[in-house]
């Protein structure tokens, strides 16, 4: 039971940033380490939003034709995506804890 601990552990630590990235134009999508990270060329358009979990900091940035521009309708579509990950978050984090107290009943063999 130590090595599910363990990984439940391990995916908490994990857990600290949400980002999400809207880009209109190309991107790419490099992995290393199982780390992905998105590249977006200075001729592609995007809107990034990263919000701390732990601290509850949000940061976002967008291109200026995001706010006046042709990409206007995007901005709420982009909204929706921070929301929806966010309810995301919170139900994966409410499934862990789940998981925990089975896990600990199981341990300790009491009942949840």
């Amino acid at each position: 039971m130590a090595t599910f601990l363990d990984s439940l552990k391990s995916a908490l630590e994990k857990m600290v940033t949400l980002e999400i990235i809207t880009v209109v134009g190309e991107t790419s999508v490099e992995v290393q380490n199982g780390q992905k990270t998105v590249k977006v060329p200075s001729s592609s358009k995007a809107i990034v939003t990263r919000i701390d979990l732990i601290q509850g900091n949000e940061i976002t940035s967008m291109d200026p034709s995001f706010l006046t521009g042709d990409l206007e309708q995007l901005r709420d579509f982009h909204s929706a995506r921070v929301s929806h990950g966010l309810q995301t978050v919170k139900d994966n984090v409410e499934a862990l804890e789940a998981l925990a107290k089975l896990a600990v009943s199981d341990i300790f063999k009491i009942s949840p």
